[in-house]
C-alpha cells in the first residue's frame, strides 16, 4: 500500500492540473449574454468578447476576470460589481457604462471610451475619459 501513495498522488494532482485549453468561463453564460444581454452575475472569466455588441448589457456582479473585451460596445452598460481584474478593454466603448464597485486591477484601459460613465467610486467621468477615468 505504501508504494501505492505516490501513484495515487499523481493521479490526483495531474486530475486535478488545470489544462491549457480548458476555459473559466461557462458557454451557457457566453451564450446567455449574445442573445439576451443579461447576464447578472455570469462566469465569463477569460472569455473572448471581442467587438461585440453590448451595450446597455446588463452584467452587474459578473466575473469577467481576464476576460478580452477589446473593441467592445459597452455604452450604458451596467457592470456595478464586476470582477474585472485582468480584463481587456482596450479601446472598448464604455460611454455611460456603470462601474460602480467593481474591481479592476490590472485591467486595460488603453484606448477605452469613458466619457460620461460612472466609475468605481460613485463619481462620473469627464467628458475627455480616454484610457483612464479623468474626473
Amino acid at each position: 500500500m505504501r508504494s501505492a501513495i505516490p501513484l495515487i498522488m499523481a493521479v490526483l494532482l495531474w486530475w486535478g492540473a488545470p489544462s491549457g485549453t480548458a476555459s473559466a468561463f461557462k458557454e451557457g453564460d457566453v451564450h446567455k449574454l449574445q442573445t439576451t444581454r443579461n447576464c447578472v452575475r455570469c462566469d465569463l472569466g477569460d472569455a473572448a468578447l471581442t467587438g461585440m455588441d453590448l451595450s446597455r448589457a446588463r452584467l452587474s456582479g459578473a466575473c469577467l476576470r481576464g476576460a478580452d473585451l477589446s473593441d467592445a460596445n459597452l455604452s450604458r452598460a451596467n457592470l456595478s460589481a464586476a470582477h474585472l481584474v485582468g480584463a481587456r478593454l482596450s479601446h472598448a466603448n464604455l460611454w455611460r457604462a456603470s462601474l460602480i464597485g467593481s474591481r479592476m486591477s490590472h485591467t486595460n484601459l488603453a484606448g477605452a471610451r469613458l466619457a460620461g460613465a460612472i466609475w468605481t467610486d460613485g463619481s462620473r467621468c469627464g467628458q475627455r475619459s480616454v484610457g483612464a477615468c479623468k474626473k
